[in-house]
């Protein structure tokens, strides 16, 4: 195939009509738990407050509390 290009574009972008990579808007899939923050390339979960997310990196999950002094608290349960 002479003469013949082909072109890539890295994780988190797509190849567009005008022959650029541009971002992809990873949000629209709904990966996270809670909110998403799209990056360039890639994405970030967060939650809301009283949460942290968890290993899996999307879920989130009751955090523990900080008292006035910014020191942790251990999550009593229901």
């Amino acid at each position: 195939m002479s003469g013949v290009s082909k072109c890539y574009c890295d994780k988190g972008y797509a190849f567009t009509v005008n022959a650029t990579c541009e971002d992809i808007n990873e949000c629209g899939n709904d990966p996270c738990d809670d909110i998403c923050v799209n990056t360039l390339g890639s994405y970030i979960c967060r939650c809301s407050t009283g949460k942290v997310v968890a290993s899996d990196d999307t879920t989130c999950v009751v955090g523990p509390i900080m008292n006035r002094v910014g020191t942790v608290m251990p999550f009593r349960g229901n």
